[in-house]
Parts: structure tokens; C-alpha cells; sequence
């Protein structure tokens, strides 16, 4: 139901294959305390039911909303295409973009569009738990963050500086105005699995601070079948990591060098060939040499070195 006194939160869900899951995250736009809202949801060529199930519960519940609509596509575009997809069909003065497992807490829009408001920001970003659905039940923990506030406090920048060495934030909680997708661009679909780090990356090395709320009102699904962390049985998703390959060569290899990284430019490196010594090697669990190769690659025993020392 429109409402003059707020501004047009767009929530862009994009789903794929999601019919288990996409109620559960229509309900949490619903709940929402915010009360002007524009419903997008863009399927990305779904061979299950998540269209007929969207469709459902959108006649259901239409009323609480600006608008809604809903977009069938007959082609799989990847993440960063569908998520282009449904930026471009909303009107909101405010995008919210959501895959269609995670879940929002009643109060993340009003919290967070009250910060952009008051703030004059473009984006902004906060912490979230995890949950995962274990024999039909629903359990949520906590999710730490990589980096603590003192990255928020830095300059766009420096921000971007850190950005190349690795992706840090939590793209669930992001949200931003219609005026940054109208500076940047959309999402880089050279990248189709990996919309988000790219994404960051870009607008911090274009000058838009990247903000931070200290509040928890997002549970990300931490699950093998989410489509915000499509995993499998294998140590490492082939495709996933060829496309970090090419990001790396692309994107990361020229800004580390640019700003003589030298050491995370030999990270970024070292992962690389021993992601691809995981692929080479069988790429599963129970191959002690792909172990060793992805210990390598997550740098592992660094991290065992520092715990000694």
C-alpha cells in the first residue's frame, strides 16, 4: 500500500530453482515495519515450480504492496544478468536486491533507509546471522564479520585498496539508492556467479564510501542448496573458481599492481594454482592430495603457524 511519507523501497528478489525456499523469503519482506514497498521478483529460467509458487503467493498477499511484479525469464542469464534484469524493471527510490533463500528481520528497511536518509549515503551495510533448514527445522547462529568497523571508517579509497586483496563484506545487508546504480552502472556480467565483490569493488574505486549499521537483521541461508552459496559435495565449484580466475586476471591483477600489492598479488596467485590443483586432482573430500592442495589454497597452515606462534 503506497504511503506518501515514505520514499519507494524496490526489494528485488532474484530466484532460481527456489520453490522450497521462496516463500519463506516473500513472508520476510511482508513482515517488513517499512510500509512502502515494490515487489520485484526475477526468475532466471527456474525448471521447478518457483514461478507457479511465486505467482501464488503474490495474488495472496498483493495488497500489502506499491506493486509487484514478477519476471519469468526464458533464458538463464546468471546472477548478475537476473539481478540486472529486475534493478531495471524497479522504480523505487531505494533497491534492495535478495536471493530467494535469505531471509530480512522486520525491521532491516526501516533501520536502514532511515540511515541513508539521514545519512545522505548511497549504500550501506551491517551484520547478519546464518541459518540453515536441518529436518525441517529452521536454525539460525551467529555470523562474524571479517572486518570490523575500522574498514567503514576508512575513505573509499582505502577502501578500495583493501577490496583488491579480497572480498570482505556482506553483500545480504547491502542496500543503496537508485542514484548509485544510476552512477555505476549494473552488475558486471562478465562475472555471472559473482555479482557482488566485483560490484563493491567498482564503486569504491569510483569514490562511494561503502557504510556500516551495527545491527543483525539479515539471516543469510548457509545451506549446500542456497543460491547465495551454491556448494556441492566437491571441495571447490569449477566454475566458481574459473570465474575467479578470470576476475583476478581482469580486475585484480592490474589494481594490485597499480598500487604495488605485491604480497596479495602472490596470494592471489598462489590461490589460483592451487584452486586449480584441487580441480586437477579429482576435486573431492576423500583425495588427500586434493585436502592438501585446498589446505594450500586457503592458506591453512599460516593460519596453524600463527596459532603456534
Amino acid at each position: 500500500m503506497p504511503d506518501s511519507k515514505n520514499k519507494l523501497v524496490s526489494v528485488v528478489i532474484v530466484s532460481y530453482n527456489s520453490a522450497d525456499s521462496i516463500t519463506r523469503t516473500l513472508d520476510s519482506i511482508y513482515n517488513q515495519t517499512y510500509p512502502n514497498i515494490e515487489l520485484v521478483i526475477s526468475d532466471d529460467a527456474s525448471n521447478d515450480d518457483t514461478v507457479a509458487v511465486a505467482a501464488e503467493w503474490i495474488e495472496k498477499h498483493k495488497a500489502r504492496f506499491s506493486d509487484c511484479i514478477l519476471i519469468a525469464n526464458e533464458k538463464n542469464q546468471g546472477v548478475a544478468e537476473n539481478l540486472n534484469t529486475g534493478i531495471r524493471a524497479a522504480t523505487g527510490a531505494y533497491i534492495k536486491d535478495f536471493g530467494a533463500d535469505d531471509l530480512l528481520l522486520p525491521d532491516y528497511l526501516q533501520t536502514h533507509v532511515a540511515y541513508l536518509e539521514e545519512s545522505g549515503e548511497d549504500c550501506v551495510f551491517s551484520n547478519m546471522y546464518a541459518y540453515q533448514i536441518v529436518n525441517g527445522e529452521k536454525r539460525v547462529q551467529d555470523y562474524e564479520t571479517p572486518i570490523g568497523e575500522k574498514f567503514y571508517g576508512v575513505s573509499a579509497k582505502d577502501q578500495y585498496k583493501i577490496l583488491l586483496r579480497d572480498n570482505c563484506l556482506f553483500s545480504p545487508t547491502f542496500l543503496a539508492t537508485r542514484a548509485l546504480y544510476e552512477k555505476h552502472g549494473l552488475y558486471d556480467t562478465r562475472f555471472p556467479l559473482m555479482e557482488d565483490y566485483p560490484y563493491y569493488l567498482k564503486i569504491a574505486k569510483e569514490g562511494t564510501h561503502l557504510n556500516y549499521l551495527d545491527v543483525r537483521l539479515v539471516e543469510y541461508c548457509f545451506a549446500e542448496n542456497s543460491i547465495s552459496n551454491a556448494t556441492s559435495v566437491r571441495v571447490l565449484s569449477p566454475n566458481f573458481h574459473k570465474m575467479m580466475r578470470s576476475f583476478f586476471y581482469k580486475v585484480r591483477l592490474k589494481g594490485l599492481l597499480k598500487e604495488k600489492d605485491f604480497k596479495y598479488l602472490l596470494i592471489g596467485f598462489w590461490k589460483i594454482f592451487f584452486g586449480d590443483c584441487v580441480i586437477l586432482f579429482g576435486n573431492k573430500s576423500t583425495n588427500s592430495i586434493v585436502r592438501f592442495c585446498n589446505n594450500m589454497r586457503e592458506l591453512k597452515f599460516l593460519k596453524s603457524r600463527k596459532n603456534k606462534g
